[in-house]
């Protein structure tokens, strides 16, 4: 028996409406007897088994709830529907292609000894993104468990928000909703403080916010994956200064700053120079090495 999870298409999303255990048949009529959620006879679903995140099309010859048995029946090809559902896997796979042909990783590496220096006294490992021709401003990341190889990568993935502060040493404060946006995109943060979802338009290498609310200083939250593997999105940036009504354009720059401090948490605004720091440019590359030995940073 197979694991079996049901999905219906609702608008132009294929929502979950069920699971269950059976075999799927390419032809004749099966069952499969449902473990959560229900079918009803008449619609058409999408059955996929395991994990996986697609599937083909079954018609429901019998509806079923938790515990009782659903018939299907493989569904007649529907030429639009099928070459649809063809498309959107296909934009899916070539955006993850996308995605990883744009990773930028920096490797950092730490002489043995200066690793037990810093450790000792409780350095961190930070991180910050560029962003147009401002300084740096916020802690991208910041790590305590470093080690002697680390690896820090990251994808043109954002997210756009607004703030209604900017202190120094302080941990950012998102105040509107964030919204997904990508470069030549534009939200609009309309009278009431809400941001709307992303549309195209504005500079190609640029996210922007038309502010139709007030003073807002904007911030701009980006995917990395950290020395640790993990994934998340956090800030890189926030204008120092609030801006006013009209336009305001964020170019993400590729390149970072990779500094030691002590008592410095993830999403800490800064507005001075860090100290034991380094800036590498990634703009014409995707990958840079840099060693941290006797105290000075080099490029091995």
């Amino acid at each position: 028996m197979q694991h079996l999870h049901i999905y219906r298409k609702v608008g132009k999303t294929w929502s979950w409406q069920a699971d269950g255990e059976g075999n799927l048949e390419p032809t004749a009529e099966f069952r499969v007897t449902i473990s959560k959620g229900s079918v009803s006879q008449g619609q058409t679903y999408e059955i996929r088994q395991g994990t996986s995140m697609d599937g083909d099309l079954y018609d429901c010859k019998a509806g079923a709830q938790k515990g009782q048995d659903a018939r299907f029946k493989k569904a007649a090809a529907n030429d639009e529907l099928q070459l649809a559902r063809a498309a959107n896997t296909q934009a899916i796979h070539e955006f993850r292609a996308a995605l990883l042909a744009a990773q930028k990783t920096v490797s950092i590496n730490i002489d043995l000894e200066d690793l037990q220096t810093l450790k000792a006294s409780n350095y961190r490992l930070c991180f910050a993104k560029k962003v147009g021709n401002e300084d740096y401003n916020v802690v991208w990341q910041s790590y305590q468990q470093y080690l002697a190889y680390n690896e820090f990568s990251w994808t043109p993935v954002y997210q756009l928000f607004g703030s209604n502060t900017f202190v120094d040493n302080m941990t950012v404060k998102v105040s509107t909703n964030s919204v997904d946006i990508g470069l030549g995109e534009t939200s609009t943060l309309n009278s009431a403080g809400v941001l709307s979802p992303a549309s195209t338009g504005g500079t190609s290498t640029a996210i922007t916010m038309v502010n139709k609310y007030g003073l807002i200083h904007p911030g701009v939250n980006q995917l990395s994956t950290g020395i640790d593997g993990q994934q998340v999105s956090t800030p890189i940036y926030v204008a120092e200064n609030p801006i006013v009504l009209g336009n305001a354009e964020l170019t993400p720059v590729e390149t970072v700053l990779v500094w030691f401090e002590q008592n410095i948490e993830t999403s800490t605004m800064f507005s001075t120079a860090r100290s034991m720091s380094v800036e590498i440019d990634l703009t014409t590359t995707n990958a840079q090495t840099r060693l941290y030995q006797g105290g000075r940073w080099s490029t091995p």
